[in-house]
């Protein structure tokens, strides 16, 4: 591509490379002009300039990530079975702590995706400003990923975000209940339907948090109320983060492109499931720096250098 000439002399030299985050307002992937925002629509892919990448990735604590990060291994539905059962028979983890790391793990894998957006602001310019950069639709299930979602919407909202939470499907379970008084006690709104017609979601928030289903789930098992969610977060024009597993995905061979959610991003709990080798999203968390080293060389995990004190870690 040719460089723009009404950039800076620095970004209008700058070879074309790199991704960037599709526009969430307009559904559409775009070419990034610093001078002009986005504009031009492309495929998957968003390209930037080198030098805007590299901002990008230290503003958001995420260079030097190709060198420090080692590749994963992706864990098939019996292995992610065995590890966590694993934590907590051996390890005695109990089954709220391991809900509550994860759930906090995937409200900074959040933080840090709309930080990477902001990033580019001038990109993807805010139709009502900086109330909608913190405001976050977390879409829970009655199982444990559900669960999950309702300790990342906590955490989010301790983080000065302002989410809402959906259940399609209420839980007895008495974590669930716990969970969703925790929320109900800091103001986070619940609302009383998921609205059909989705342009009202991409008008009100930043992204949706897909946690309706988790590995192993299938929507005809989960119910009606929870495929009619699903058929609503396929068509959103925001970007959508799936906890784990993108729901519906069969956690061996993935999701089909036509039939099952597509995520921009994809947070994986431990490590990846096998499904992630289909996931052509825009960006990859795993949150797993609470694994001990010994269960890591017994599954033969090959995870990534945490930075610093972070508990997730970009793929």
């Amino acid at each position: 591509m040719s460089s723009c000439p009404r950039c800076s002399p620095e970004l209008a030299a700058a070879p074309w490379s790199g991704y960037s985050l599709d526009c969430p307002l307009s559904g559409g992937d775009h070419h990034y002009h610093p001078c002009r925002g986005s504009h031009g629509c492309q495929t998957k892919r968003t390209r930037v300039p080198q030098a805007a990448a590299a901002f990008s990735n230290q503003a958001c604590g995420m260079g030097k990530r190709q060198e420090m990060m080692a590749p994963e291994t992706p864990r098939g539905i019996s292995e992610a079975a065995s590890l966590e059962q694993e934590l907590l028979d051996e390890y005695r983890f109990g089954r709220q702590q391991l809900v509550e790391l994860c759930g906090q793990g995937s409200a900074v894998a959040v933080a840090k995706t709309t930080t990477l957006s902001l990033c580019y602001a001038q990109a993807f310019p805010l139709s009502s400003g900086s109330r909608k950069q913190r405001t976050v639709l977390v879409v829970c299930g009655p199982e444990q990923n559900g669960a999950v979602g309702l300790a990342c919407a906590r955490h989010l909202r301790v983080f000065d975000y302002q989410p809402s939470i959906f259940c399609p499907a209420r839980s007895a379970d008495a974590l669930h209940c716990d969970l969703t008084t925790q929320c109900e006690k800091m103001d986070i709104p619940f609302l009383s339907f998921l609205p059909t017609e989705v342009r009202l979601i991409d008008d009100a928030y930043r992204l949706v948090v897909d946690a309706v289903l988790g590995p192993g789930v299938r929507p005809v098992e989960a119910g009606g109320p929870c495929a009619r969610a699903l058929a609503t977060l396929k068509r959103l024009s925001i970007p959508l983060v799936s906890l784990d597993v993108p729901s519906g995905w069969d956690t061996e061979a993935g999701g089909n492109a036509k039939d099952e959610v597509q995520p921009d991003v994809l947070v994986s709990f431990a490590a990846p499931k096998s499904c992630a080798s289909r996931f052509s999203g825009r960006h990859h968390f795993v949150v797993g720096r609470f694994v001990p080293d010994d269960v890591r060389r017994k599954f033969g995990l090959r995870l990534p250098k945490y930075i610093g004190t972070d508990c997730v870690a970009a793929l």
